[in-house]
């Protein structure tokens, strides 16, 4: 066979190598780039490989974004074990504020991604926000802190700080007698978008949730209570059953609440730690979701008394099952 054609088959098995694939939105792909006859096989598939998705920005109309994403020095690879490592000398570690070893999940539906641009952070989750979580860690005592941090530390531009939505503040607190730590979350703030130097000063920070040492618990501001969040409010819009009607997103925030209470109060009682781990998880979530449509098909609402209700009968099911 002559080499250059081994070449050529090589290359095209490489290009679909589960090893190298991660997954995107057909729709928002749809919408970035005009596919060519020959590449709309992945508006079925919703996968491909950083470098076949190359190809496709290459020879198909495609805005900017998608090709600096596709275009970008980060590298793909799969997990195939996790472990505690206990070393003598200091060792990189992946943390959006240590260079220049970052990480962080981005992209097109939560890809894990690994580059020591801080601008190319932003960049992917300005293409991933459109229709995908994008999340990362980065070290700071505060909203501001964070926005210090990534601005005057790490270089992004002030705008392009707006990429964010939610911050969550975690903080190692002590006893009043210093001898005992725990950590909690004290703080969830969003991000708002209409501020144009100082996000603190133009009041673009605004916590939703504020952790009270009295009570140990992290408690609902006015705000949330209100429903005047900004994020909660632009998912609403693209809810039908949700527009315009603050009670029943409310009544779903609890009902969400509820299941991940009930999950960590069995964890704790059945000494099961697992159960809170991304496994189950990831498990339980999908139910309560397939819960939501049938129940929805049913009595033409989210009822969540009967949502919670099933879910909780599977919830124990699984369990007996998986002792």
């Amino acid at each position: 066979m002559d080499l250059l054609v081994q070449k050529e088959l090589v290359e095209k098995q490489f290009s679909h190598s589960t090893l190298n694939t991660f997954s995107f939105d057909p729709v928002i792909l749809a919408q970035r780039v005009r596919l060519k006859r020959k590449f709309r096989h992945l508006k079925r598939l919703g996968r491909c490989s950083k470098y076949y998705l190359q190809k496709v920005v290459n020879e198909c109309e495609a805005d900017d974004e998608i090709r600096k994403f596709a275009d970008g020095e980060f590298f793909i690879d799969e997990v195939k074990d996790v472990r505690f490592v206990i070393s003598r000398w200091p060792e990189y570690v992946y943390d959006l504020s240590v260079n220049p070893t970052e990480n962080f999940i981005g992209g097109f539906g939560g890809i894990l991604l690994h580059n020591t641009e801080a601008l190319a952070l932003f960049e992917a989750m300005r293409i991933g926000a459109l229709a995908n979580v994008v999340a990362g860690t980065i070290h700071g005592e505060s909203a501001f802190g964070v926005y210090d941090r990534v601005v005057h530390d790490l270089g992004v531009p002030p705008t392009s700080f707006k990429a964010i939505d939610l911050i969550t503040i975690c903080n190692m607190l002590r006893s009043p007698d210093g001898l005992h730590r725990f950590r909690r979350v004290v703080e969830l703030t969003e991000v708002r978008k209409h501020w144009k130097e100082d996000p603190l000063e133009e009041g673009a920070f605004v916590n939703l949730m504020e952790y009270s040492a009295k009570e140990d618990k992290l408690k609902p501001t006015e705000t949330l209570l209100n429903g005047e969040s900004y994020v909660i409010n632009e998912i609403m819009k693209r809810v039908r059953e949700w527009r315009d009607n603050w009670d029943a997103v409310w009544d779903n925030i609890l009902l969400r609440a509820k299941v991940k209470e009930t999950m960590v109060n069995y964890a704790k009682k059945l000494n099961r730690p697992e159960i809170l781990e991304a496994d189950w998880t990831v498990v339980c979530n999908e139910e309560f979701h397939t819960i939501c449509d049938k129940v929805k098909e049913e009595v033409g609402s989210l009822d969540s008394k009967l949502i919670y209700e099933r879910w909780l009968e599977w919830f124990k099911d699984r369990l007996k099952g998986q002792k």
